[in-house]
């Protein structure tokens, strides 16, 4: 992957959400973070600083997570915009979150006594001290790549000597197994290998192999879905899972190991094609609860949950850099635009917890202060990472991922390209080489949705004889400064049904899954931006009462009217009990508003 250094969002969705995002990022209080651990580590406390909520909260099991986001999040924002400012943040909270790190001897680092730890890895019971451990691990080593502050690292060491020994002292495997499939340990694992690519400490390895779920493991490098058994009530966690497949991909680029790789790969395959909903997202109430395929049950308001795409798309950037196959591509695209960008609220920087798909429905933007959810933490980053997951490098070639208006700075080659134009608005992205010469091959994906109409000019010139390889056309030459390239994108209106029920379509304009705007009668600021995660059930005000418009049968392409040529908006009219249109637009678009995604059809 390009660094997000190298890469700028230079305008539409993702760029105001990339600015949205900063904004919330920084109205968070480093010394409210920081209070829990001072406390735990019998530092003094400011008696002015008032404590966080939710799960922040002094009494919380969670409290620390966001401390570990908070440090990710400022640490791609400073490789963003380079604000002196915000690496003067970075510092202090390392610096003080070093101090507390000293106050407990161990090398360990959190919010809550260790002893919590202890006890987890005994009975696989306590809520997720090592998914919090894992955000404030990777958190530190996102600090150290970010400013290359030395204390960061040696922190970041001294966590690591911690874990290798915890994991020494695991003797009975067949016990700690039981363990991990009762406990969520988050991406622990991953963040032990990412310091071993920094440090080369060999114990790492072998102290994250302790971390990994064989019986998840075996049955995906063989091709077996057992996502939904219920070994343990936490076996089918699907947030607990997906990170295992990144430790999986991970262990793989550092052991060379196929067994990992081949467990990744079919992994991806069973979730992206046979559990994801249209718009990228799996999992409903955290976890898989049916088998392959069987989606209609559970089109609720506990579907989505935010960190699962969030750690969907990490795989599939992950399987790219091994595979280079435009399909993981594919599934980033959709799980951005569909699912990402609309998770945010576009006024206050509020993020979603689930992603409601419930026809009638409303998106709720969970009050990120009050709340501190999992998916507040991963909300925080989410909108810095974009740059992630556009350009990707091999040698001398250059992988172009995403059509988003941005810029790359290819040091390697000495290249500045700019992708310009929205494709949303004109079904092309144009680069143009801004600056330096060079030899090299730029690889264009072409979307699955357009695969029949792409087109690719260079200097205005259409190129012949393209075949995709992989789902990439190539392009071989020595480009110089002024070069421009076109890519013409066009997209055209889709309907596609739910595998286990036929009756129920969606509509699709090239990336984007349109949702019926059904107007926002009965709707509140108070419903659509809680304080609550409908973790415990759906609140009595936002249950769906209102009547669903339903299609007749039959072809429905002359019901369907574009409004703008230039906009992915239509009116479609082909409906059995209602005789007004109902506007069409991007679901990411739509907020304050009931939707509908899934139509029945009779």
């Amino acid at each position: 992957m390009f660094s997000v250094r190298d890469v700028r969002i230079l305008s539409g969705p993702f760029r105001q959400n990339e600015a949205i995002d900063i904004k919330a990022i920084e109205e968070l209080n480093p010394d409210q973070l920081l209070r829990s651990f001072r406390i735990n580590a019998g530092l003094p406390v400011d008696a002015s600083c008032l404590p966080l909520k939710g799960w922040e909260s002094p009494g919380s099991d969670l409290r620390g997570h966001t401390m570990g986001h908070y440090l990710t999040a400022l640490s791609y924002e400073f490789s963003l915009t380079g604000e002196k400012s915000v690496e003067k943040k970075l510092n202090y909270l390392i610096e003080e979150l070093r101090k507390c790190q000293v106050a407990l001897k161990t090398g360990y680092l959190s919010a809550f006594p260790e002893g919590k730890v202890d006890y987890t890895e005994k009975t696989g019971d306590g809520w997720a001290p090592y998914y919090t451990m894992h955000k404030i691990f990777q958190g530190v080593i996102d600090s150290y790549k970010a400013t290359k502050n030395e204390t960061a690292l040696l922190m970041a060491k001294e966590i690591g000597d911690n874990l290798i020994e915890r994991a020494d002292r695991i003797t009975d495997m067949n016990s700690w197994s039981y363990v991990l499939d009762k406990m969520e340990q988050g991406g622990i694992l991953e963040s032990i290998l990412n310091l071993y690519e920094i440090t080369h400490d060999k114990r790492l390895i072998d102290a994250a192999l302790k971390f990994h779920q064989y019986n998840k493991l075996k049955p995906a490098a063989y091709k077996k879905d057992i996502l939904n058994d219920r070994i343990t009530s936490n076996f089918n966690h699907a947030n607990t899972t997906i990170p295992q497949f990144i430790g999986a991909i991970r262990t793989y680029e550092i052991t060379g190991h196929r067994f990992y790789l081949d467990a990744a790969r079919n992994f991806w395959e069973m979730v992206t094609q046979h559990r994801s909903y249209c718009t990228g997202q799996t999992s409903y109430h955290e976890h898989w609860n049916y088998g392959p395929d069987t989606l209609s049950p559970e089109l609720g308001q506990q579907n989505g949950e935010s960190c699962c795409t969030y750690n969907m798309i990490k795989l599939s950037n992950d399987l790219f850099c091994s595979d280079h196959d435009s399909r993981y591509a594919d599934y980033v695209e959709r799980a951005l635009y569909n699912h990402i960008i609309g998770s945010i609220h576009q006024e206050t920087g509020n993020t979603c917890y689930f992603y409601h798909i419930e026809p009638g429905s409303f998106k709720t933007f969970n009050v990120n202060q009050e709340v501190f959810y999992c998916c507040t933490g991963t909300g925080y980053e989410n909108h810095v990472r974009y740059g992630e997951s556009v350009y990707f490098k091999h040698n001398d070639s250059l992988y172009v991922n995403m059509y988003i208006p941005s810029s790359l700075n290819w040091t390697e080659k000495g290249l500045v390209i700019t992708q310009e134009h929205d494709p949303l608005k004109t079904q092309q992205a144009k680069f143009v080489i801004k600056q330096g010469s060079a030899e090299a091959n730029i690889c264009l994906r072409v979307p699955k949705w357009c695969r029949e109409d792409f087109e690719v000019l260079v200097n205005g010139s259409k190129m012949q004889d393209l075949k995709p390889v992989n789902g990439y056309v190539f392009l071989n030459r020595m480009w110089t400064k002024g070069t421009t390239i076109e890519v013409k994108l066009p997209m055209k209106l889709q309907m596609h049904s739910l595998p286990d029920d036929k009756s129920l379509v969606w509509f699709e304009y090239g990336p984007l899954v349109l949702a019926g705007d059904l107007g926002n009668e009965g709707i509140t600021n108070a419903m659509v931006q809680p304080a609550n995660n409908f973790y415990l059930g759906v609140p009595k005000e936002n249950v769906v009462t209102i009547k669903l418009p339903s299609l007749k049968a039959g072809t429905i392409s002359n019901d369907i009217k574009q409004i703008s040529l230039s906009e992915p908006e239509f009116d479609l009219n082909n409906f059995s009990n209602r005789t007004q249109p109902t506007r069409l637009l991007p679901l990411y678009s739509i907020q304050g508003r009931r939707q509908i995604v899934f139509w029945k059809m009779n």
